[in-house]
């Protein structure tokens, strides 16, 4: 999934979780979904910053 596509889907579970019109075993659901997706996203922002990191590098030498 694009990084794009994470944080989108996290802003509809915020939205659904706010709603405040679900029970608790979608709540738990959501919660759930979401912090996988914060660690898919946290894993490419790393990947992410490493790849600008050795692009910097390369460029100094």
């Amino acid at each position: 999934m694009k990084l794009s596509e994470i944080l989108k889907r996290l802003e509809n579970i915020e939205i659904e979780l706010e709603n405040g019109e679900i029970d608790i075993e979608r709540a738990l659901e959501l919660f759930e979904e979401a912090i996988k997706l914060y660690k898919e996203s946290r894993e490419k922002f790393e990947e992410s910053r490493k790849r600008l990191e050795d692009m910097i590098k390369e460029l100094e030498n």
